[in-house]
């Protein structure tokens, strides 16, 4: 589960490797959201792009005021981080243990966020992120995951933006990314377009990215 209390205890890696921090007695290390953010240390996070490819969609969430897209962030299908409540146990832990964890957690996203259970996915790619705003340092490892879905989502209103978290045609999402100055789309979400576009380009080569 990955929640998005300041107190959120998530999960440190090596600013190098990626691999988790471990203390003096080989437990690993886990912070609260808040002070990560701070002092700019670096963890982990899950993204997710679900799309339908038979009809050429992608699903969106919009970070901010739900009647309006306009007024909020265009982002991931899924996100969060890594967080204390993914593990049961620490100290013993390998660290290849945690890598195939991330998946889980990535799992409990789209189960959290939109009602995806048992959803197949596929892992894309790891990157290290840097990204600065006002007080915030956000340093993180994103591991990145797809998920090919033709079905109903169901929004959680407690974790994403109901009115707004659902599939877009590409006609939408070109339009919205040719009107920056009223649509705000992540750098993450763009990422994960052009590599649908890449991948997929019979379903997804006339995005605009």
């Amino acid at each position: 589960m990955v929640t998005h209390s300041s107190l959120e205890q998530i999960l440190l890696v090596d600013t190098k490797t990626g691999k988790p921090r471990r203390d003096s007695s080989g437990n690993v290390i886990f912070q609260a959201r808040d002070i990560v953010h701070r002092k700019g240390l670096v963890h982990v996070a899950v993204h997710g792009i679900v799309y339908d490819r038979m009809i050429s969609s992608i699903v969106v969430q919009c970070k901010g005021r739900s009647d309006d897209p306009k007024h909020g962030r265009l982002s991931s299908s899924f996100a969060g981080h890594v967080s204390i409540e993914n593990y049961k146990e620490q100290s013993w832990m390998s660290d290849s243990y945690f890598s195939n964890r991330y998946e889980f957690a990535a799992k409990q996203e789209a189960l959290e966020e939109l009602g995806l259970e048992g959803i197949t996915l596929r892992f894309v790619k790891a990157k290290k992120m840097n990204q600065f705003t006002g007080n915030e340092k956000n340093r993180e490892f994103r591991y990145y995951y797809e998920a090919d879905y033709s079905g109903v989502i169901t929004p959680n209103p407690e974790e994403c933006d109901v009115e707004t978290t659902r599939f877009y045609s590409i006609d939408e999402l070109n339009y919205m990314m040719k009107n920056p100055e009223d649509y705000r789309f992540a750098d993450s979400l763009l990422e994960q377009f052009r590599f649908l576009k890449e991948k997929y380009p019979e379903n997804f080569g006339n995005l605009a990215v």
